[in-house]
Parts: structure tokens; sequence; C-alpha cells
């Protein structure tokens, strides 16, 4: 009874002219966040912010202003200020392009019905709460749906069912209760309150989600050859290691390969640089091509790869194959007439041994190394085992 006696009693101008500094202050974080991320999502939800932020204070003057510009001008700010940012909300999650102009249509359906026929408080009321309720219905349904949701997108998607809820309850109220927005109701101070704290959880909540996915590119980046996309060095021959070494791992064939370009140093010195990255995008086609998706692949050097592959000895002769001559029919668009050949060594890893005979990611490697200085020696552009 304290506790709503005490939100009954707020003075409705201000809690709206509340709302205005709340989003200046979000709107302050994002700005000084994208000087270091530069993400263009920001910007957008910065300018949402604004909108919303504008509009709140516009209502807080209400009854001081002419009706063009509060209520119809305020409503039909903040309307569209909130389609701008859930469908960017909805943005971070990938949604299909076309799914993102569903927050904009309900927008414009909101806007005209409240321009163009509502008359009396209570229809303000219910037509503007209505039109909140059905934006962020959309907001929590698009978080919700999307695989892979964290925790921060799961909070955010809460704060939006909790505001799609008390919207509507004051939608009902100003439709079957006849409340107007200078009443102090518990639909309505509930459903403000709730506004109030979307102003700041909201924004904290979408700054987290930005860091969230910038922290996941970083953790992409890290172990990603900018190149070519394939593994690094040191991520390739982690998870190698952890195939190869695992101690309950069943009895499967595995075998390695390294895969170096033969001569590729005179191809950087005869066509330059940006021919020789070519060459190599060109030779990474035809890994992921002749390999397939279940290959882990990497590159481990300047021009050297390497694949594990689930296959056994015989197998894996017959693939690396396949690849020596794929490599060479393929083309370079950039370079036409470049010609490009690659010298394989392969080791199979024995399976099924219990620790510690197992054997480890060192001693295979070791022979897979001497199986390629042997294709070297034996005049490059072929396959050796060991």
């Amino acid at each position: 009874m304290v506790v709503s006696a005490f939100f009954l009693t707020l003075d409705l101008r201000t809690l709206f002219r509340l709302m205005f500094l709340a989003d200046l202050v979000v709107c302050l974080l994002l700005l000084g966040y994208r000087e270091e991320s530069g993400k263009r999502a920001i910007r957008h939800f910065v300018l949402a912010r604004l909108m919303h932020g504008l509009a709140c204070l516009l209502i807080s003057f209400r009854g001081e202003t002419p009706l063009w510009l509060s209520p119809y001008l305020s409503n039909t700010i903040l309307f569209f200020g909130l389609a701008l940012e859930v469908s960017i909300v909805s943005r971070l999650k990938s949604q299909a392009r076309s799914f993102l102009w569903v927050p904009f249509l309900i927008a414009i359906a909101g806007a005209v019905v409240f321009v163009g026929f509502t008359r009396t408080a209570p229809a303000f009321v219910g037509v503007a709460s209505a039109t909140i309720g059905a934006l962020f219905a959309f907001g929590s349904f698009a978080l919700m749906t999307t695989a892979g949701s964290s925790r921060v997108r799961w909070t955010v998607a809460a704060i939006y069912c909790a505001l799609t809820t008390t919207s509507l309850l004051r939608a009902y109220a100003g439709f079957f209760a006849a409340s107007s927005v200078d009443d102090r109701t518990l639909a309505q101070m509930s459903s403000l309150i709730a506004m109030y704290l979307y102003c700041v959880g909201g924004g904290v909540g979408f700054l987290l989600m930005v860091k969230e996915d910038a922290d996941a590119q970083l953790r992409i980046d890290a172990v990603t050859d900018s190149l070519t996309g394939l593994l690094n060095h040191r991520a390739f021959f982690d998870v190698a290691r952890a195939r190869i070494e695992e101690r309950y791992r069943p009895a499967q064939p595995l075998s390695l390969l390294f895969i170096d370009v033969d001569h590729f140093k005179s191809v950087n010195d005869t066509f330059g640089h940006p021919a020789g990255d070519e060459a190599l995008r060109s030779i990474v086609r035809s890994l992921r091509v002749v390999l397939g998706p279940r290959a882990l692949m990497g590159r481990v050097g300047g021009e050297e790869f390497a694949a594990l592959l689930e296959m056994d000895q015989e197998q894996v002769v017959a693939v690396a194959e396949q690849l020596r001559r794929a490599v060479m029919e393929a083309t370079v668009e950039a370079t036409p007439g470049l010609t490009l050949t690659v010298s394989i060594g392969g080791a199979h890893a024995q399976a099924g041994a219990p620790p510690p005979a197992r054997e480890s990611l060192q001693s295979v490697v070791r022979r897979c190394d001497r199986a390629l200085y042997a294709a070297k020696n034996n005049g490059r552009n072929c396959t050796v085992f060991a």
C-alpha cells in the first residue's frame, strides 16, 4: 500500500521531464562509446533516443502548448523514435531486412489513428499506449525468437515484455475506464514508471549488446586469419591437439596434411603482393571444395596451410592427390595465366590407442613435416606420406 501510494503521488510532468534527462544521459554515454567503436547502429540509436526524449519533453508541457504540438506532434515523434529503436535492436540480431519495416508500419498506423481520429483524452491514452505496446511486443518477439540469444538480450527482451504489458494495461484503462493522462491510476502510473526505467535500462542494455557483439568479433579475429578466413596457426594447432590427444577419443581415423605453395615468393616478386593474396585465396577455395565443411583447416604460415581430416590413410592419399590437381586447375582472376602448384605432406594419426600410448600432436606434426620436406625434395607438386 505504501509503495503504490508513493507511485500514485508522483508528479506526471516531472516524470516526463526525468525521462527526457535520462535519454540525454544515455545518448552521451553512447556517443562516448561511438568514438571507440564507430558502429552506425549506435548513431541511429542515439537519434531514436533523442526523438523519444524530445517527445517526453513536449508531452510534459501538455496543456501549455497548442494541440498540434502536444499531444499530436509529440506522440507522433514518440512512435517513430520507438520504431527506430526497436528496428535497430532487432537488426543487431540479423533479422530479415523486410521484417525490420514492421515497427515503422506500426508507427505509421498509430500516428494516422492518433492524429486523424483521436479527439478525447482517454482516446489519446488508449491509442498511444496500444501503439507503444505493439512496438515493444515486436521488439521482444524479435529478441526472443533469434537463436543464440545471451543473458543481456534476454534481459532487454524482459524489459520490452514489461513495457508491452504495462502499455496494454494502460491502453485498456484509456479505452474502457476513460482514464486520461492526468489520472494517477495504478495502470497509468505503472506504465509510466516502466517507461522511465526503460529510458535507463533499455539504453544500457543496448550498449551492452553492442559491446557483446564487439567482443564476439574480437574473439573471432583472435583465431582467424584475416586474408583467408581460415584458423590461424595457434588456433588450428590448439583444436588439432584436442582432437588428436583427446583422452576418450573413439577409434576414428585422423590424418594431418601440410600444404605448401610452390615457389610462392616468385609469385609475389613477379606479379605483386595483391596477386599473391588472390592466389592464396584461390587455393583456399580449392581447399574448401575438395576437403568439405567438416575438415579442420588453417593457415599456419605465409604460404603454408594445414588440414586435419577424419579419414583413414587410404582415403586421405586419394583426397590429397585430388587437392593437388584442383590447385593446378584453379585460376587466379586477377592474374590470367598464373598456374599454382602445391607440395603436400601427410601423416596418419594412430587412432584408438589408450593414453599414454596414443600418439601426440607433436609426433604427428614431425612426421608430416618430414613428408612435406620429402615432397619438396622430390621436385615439388607432389604428395608424400610418412
